[in-house]
């Protein structure tokens, strides 16, 4: 019978691509370096993986491929010495072809590859470098000694500690130590920090890279005090797996998950309507059970959206590669560290991101980041540095975007921009560095005089500020002339079921995201100056625009505020009433709503009647100017 392989092939696809993003990002940390053996065994491992797996689809061109990667990064592992920069820019360039062989296998990509050539220049340089490291025997000297050995190869270890010694974990952490005398520890279970907090259920499991006869470490190993025994095996080399939270998931379709989305939104809706036309007949019985049947439905929700979140690694696990091709192209030498990759964020704010970050990450090797010999003049290190620090602050994720390069051009931005007309030279003037920091936000404005690969275009911030705040979030941009740059992100953690503050206006019930509010004020007399539409709050004057100027028709004082914070200015808006804070389900504006600025969405509530979702930061555009 027949095998139908395309449903395998559909996950040799997506397997595929999750090895290869485990590649470019061990690549990108790798050249000149200190000799990493574990990232250089996840590289052995990584190919092996792809060629198991290309050939067991019939993919034989991918397979015999990454077989020849498979085969330079195992002489790598034997020679134990980092790449240097020339050799990673080659290796990186051989697995961008393995890249777009499997794009082509999968229709994505029509380019031709000289396969045969491409694996003879693979094996030619892995012979090359062995003969200049002088590897290419099988056998090395020992230090110090006249004898010979084949090369060490890797075995697990299990060491036995005596339940009863004192301090168990202390005795084990002894022994981790005198192993690293004879060879080289590759990992350890449990760790040396949970040993040190004292983490040791009685085994300890190592895996292992001996520089000395077996025998003579175990003898060594049992005169360690608590030592009992000693089991020891050859480690075989298997296909990864790739140590991130998608272990403990089970791959669902995103099209099921927008459904349960949808159909909770439904049931909310639901019950909203079920309760607001029921409500004035109630028993104290009934609205018992209509408590409970709340309780359920939150219940629901939380566990659907939560089913929604991703952590952020699915999407910084690609970044590596943006800054190692950005530096390459650049000529610069940058390192990424990533802080916060387990933090969870919806997928469809997550799927958003990826163009915005990457556009931040090359937009910082190619304006920020200072040539190598240019930070070695200022006194700083040659590689420069980006950090991506994610956390979640309450129903928020921030995601910050830090360089240490020389930080931006506040004065050179208001000169573009009053030189394209964008800006009067009154009002640049007027502004602080702070403000002026934002005209990079700005369509088409670049301070850039030469067009690039990367950047010249004017295109970018603007983008990336768009999409931001389309997800109801917020770009904020700080920076310190020859320190640096900061760019961050806030978001919500979810943009479909929302807590909607429910406001009146000009006779109609509009939603504000509460994401999107600061604080709600009641618009007294005292402090109210109508002439001038000012609102004295805190000691501060604060400019007050009323929403019906939105919808037109005449304008009366308001009676309630929001105070909405931007990045460039603080205001707040008024409305003739506060009606409700509510839970709602947020489906996009059909057209041609759509082109109404400010509109983000549309809901229903309980009484049946739709409600449109209006975005303060969108609306207040027409009405300050």
């Amino acid at each position: 019978m027949d095998i139908d392989l395309k449903k395998y092939r559909d996950l040799f696809f997506q397997e595929s691509r999750e090895y290869l993003d485990l590649i470019f990002s061990h690549l990108s940390k790798m050249s000149g370096t200190h000799f990493d053996s574990q990232a250089i065994n996840e590289l052995f491992r990584a190919a092996h993986s792809i060629k198991g797996m290309a050939a067991s689809v019939e993919f034989e061109d991918i397979a015999r491929l990454s077989h020849a990667l498979e085969n330079l990064f195992e002489r790598l592992r034997e020679r134990r010495k980092a790449p240097d920069k020339k050799e990673t820019s080659q290796i990186y360039e051989y697995v961008k072809a393995l890249e777009s062989l499997i794009e082509k296998y999968h229709g994505k990509n029509t380019g031709e590859i000289d396969l045969d050539s491409l694996i003879k220049k693979i094996e030619l340089q892995g012979r090359e470098r062995e003969k200049e490291q002088g590897t290419e025997d099988k056998e090395e000297k020992v230090e110090d000694t006249g004898e010979k050995r084949t090369k060490a190869e890797k075995i697990n270890i299990d060491v036995f500690i005596d339940p009863s010694a004192e301090s168990p974990s202390i005795r084990a952490y002894m022994a981790l130590r005198k192993l690293k005398e004879f060879g080289e520890v590759l990992s350890s279970s449990p760790s040396v920090s949970e040993l040190r907090e004292g983490k040791f259920d009685g085994t300890l499991s190592v895996t292992f890279l001996p520089a000395e006869d077996m025998s003579k470490i175990k003898k060594e190993l049992l005169k360690v005090n608590g030592v009992m025994d000693i089991k020891t095996s050859k480690v075989e080399d298997k296909p990864i797996e790739i140590k991130r939270k998608r272990e403990e998931r089970i791959k669902v379709k995103s099209e099921i998950l927008d459904a349960l989305l949808s159909l909770t939104g439904e049931l909310i809706v639901a019950e909203a309507r079920l309760f607001d036309s029921l409500k004035k007949n109630l028993t104290q019985q009934d609205e018992i059970y209509f408590e409970n049947l709340s309780l359920l439905i939150a219940r629901v929700k939380e566990t659907v959206l939560s089913a929604r979140l991703l952590p952020l690694s699915f999407l910084t696990d690609r970044l590596p590669r943006v800054v190692l091709e950005s530096a390459q192209k650049t000529g610069k030498e940058v390192e990424l560290i990533v802080k916060g990759e387990d933090v969870e964020i919806d997928r469809l704010v997550l799927d958003s991101l990826h163009d915005p970050l990457t556009h931040i990450i090359r937009n910082s090797v190619d304006h920020g980041i200072e040539p190598p010999e240019e930070r070695e003049r200022k006194g700083k290190r040659r590689a420069g540095r980006i950090e991506i620090n994610a956390r979640r602050t309450g129903e928020f994720v921030e995601i910050s975007v830090i360089d240490d390069g020389r930080g931006m051009d506040a004065e050179g931005l208001k000169q573009k921009a009053v030189s394209m007309g964008l800006l009067t030279e009154e009002k640049a003037a007027q502004m602080s560095y702070n403000e002026a920091l934002y005209l990079s936000c700005l369509p088409g404005l670049s301070t850039r005089s030469d067009v690039t690969a990367t950047s010249g275009r004017g295109v970018g911030l603007d983008v990336v500020k768009s999409i931001v705040e389309a997800h109801g979030g917020t770009l904020y941009i700080s920076s310190t002339p020859g320190r640096g740059t900061e760019i961050s992100l806030r978001l919500p953690l979810n943009i479909s079921i929302i807590k909607t503050l429910i406001l009146k206006t000009a006779g109609e019930e509009i939603g504000i995201p509460l994401s999107r509010v600061e604080r709600v004020v009641e618009i007294s007399n005292g402090s109210y100056i109508q002439d001038y539409n000012l609102y004295e709050l805190n000691g501060n004057m604060i400019r007050i625009l009323s929403a019906q100027r939105f919808f037109g028709g005449e304008i009366s004082r308001p009676r309630v505020g929001i105070l909405v914070n931007t990045p460039e200015k603080s205001f707040i808006l008024g409305f003739d009433a506060l009606i409700d804070i509510e839970d709602l389900y947020v489906m996009p504006v059909p057209k041609p709503l759509t082109r109404i600025k400010g509109m983000s969405g549309v809901s229903i509530l309980g009484s049946g009647k739709p409600i449109f979702i209006l975005d303060p930061y969108y609306m207040t555009g027409d009405l300050f100017s």
